[in-house]
């Protein structure tokens, strides 16, 4: 399924298409309910989570400013 979003990949397997291979949040609820199963989970690699990245020595809006302030200011989601 190359060439898609994540949300049309996991639209596409629920219609009977095929496997998915997307992040666990963007199937997540599709998972919870039993209308996707994960497959070949000793092979998916562990995924910390979402990276930032930015260029330091360019000059940073305010809004980004702001948004990065967020970011570090928050604690991270626990994993359920």
């Amino acid at each position: 399924m190359l060439g898609r979003s994540q949300a049309s990949d996991v639209s596409a397997a629920l219609d009977g298409c095929g496997l998915a291979y997307v992040t666990r949040w963007m199937a997540a609820d599709a998972i919870a309910d039993g209308r996707l199963k994960q497959v070949l989970a000793e092979w998916t690699p562990p995924y910390p989570g979402l990276r930032l990245y930015y260029p330091r020595h360019r000059h940073i809006g305010p809004g980004m400013r702001a948004f990065l302030d967020f970011l570090r200011n928050t604690p991270p989601a626990l994993s359920s």
